[in-house]
């Protein structure tokens, strides 16, 4: 006799690939006539940031920018910096096709080495590490029950995770950064960065109401002699993203990146007393 096997079908998420692959970064450039000549390095900081990916058959393209900030001193001893955007561009291979699958990619720099080759020249070695994870979703069947009084069974549960579904969405955050006050007309920036972080996640039925905020940081050099001073600031921000079959009754997992930074001061009477981001 046959016996009656039953099985649901559940749904998961199907990795197709999943690798770390390494871009180098092997550049020289020279400082603009706007700044001083290198008298001493003293740190090279490099920030590496996706800008773009596709998928288009087995190939996966990532697009990104290496932000490299040199920090140096003049020689009269004036601290000084200078940044250096290096883009790349990184081509995978896949064994098969990834129509309609959701792709992910972090990267991050694994090391950076930098020397002044002249007083206006330097040399720049590191390399960034890129990871790629397609996936989709796929239906596969689990043995849920079996219809024979002759089959000894134990049952039970388990938890599952279904998953609903990937999306992601860019968001441009605009804002003038003003400086404390007493302190000093902005000279020129020395290092900035920026760090998003979600506070809320809030599911209404297919989308999902994303809120958080970005902390600023900027320290410059005043436009008169001076110490560098420095500037924090935090900025909300909110976005809706729209995500096909979830409900109030799925839990939702976000993550927020910075894709581009630029922040540069602003100009007005009396001087610089403001960042534009």
């Amino acid at each position: 006799m046959e016996e009656k096997i039953i099985k649901t079908n559940v749904l998961v998420n199907d990795v197709l690939f999943n690798e770390t692959a390494e871009q180098p970064i092997d550049v020289d450039f020279s400082l603009p006539d706007f700044c001083p000549d290198i008298s001493k390095i003293f740190k090279c900081r490099a920030v590496s940031r996706i800008s773009s990916k596709s998928i288009n058959g087995k190939n996966i393209t990532v697009d990104g920018c290496v932000c490299i900030t040199v920090l140096y001193c003049d020689e009269t001893g004036k601290l000084c910096s200078y940044e250096y955007q290096y883009p790349f561009s990184k081509n995978l291979e896949m064994s098969e096709e990834g129509g309609s699958a959701n792709l992910c990619c972090r990267t991050k720099c694994e090391y950076i080495n930098c020397r002044a080759v002249t007083g206006r020249k330097i040399d720049i070695h590191g390399a960034v590490s890129i990871s790629v994870r397609v996936f989709r979703r796929k239906g596969t069947d689990i043995i849920s029950d079996i219809d024979d009084p002759n089959i000894e069974q134990r049952r039970g549960t388990a938890p599952a995770t279904i998953p609903m579904g990937y999306s992601e969405k860019y968001l441009m955050v605009e804002e003038d950064i003003a400086i404390g006050q007493g302190q000093p007309t902005i000279g020129r920036i020395l290092r900035c960065d920026a760090k998003p972080c979600v506070r809320e996640s809030k599911i209404i039925n297919d989308k999902t109401v994303v809120k958080g905020d970005m902390a600023v940081w900027i320290l410059y050099s005043p436009e008169d002699e001076g110490a560098p001073q420095c500037v924090k600031t935090v900025i909300p921000f909110s976005q809706i993203i729209d995500m096909e079959g979830i409900t109030d009754s799925c839990e939702c997992e976000t993550k927020s990146e910075t894709a581009f930074l630029e922040i540069k001061p602003k100009s007005g009477e009396g001087g610089a007393k403001c960042f534009s981001l």
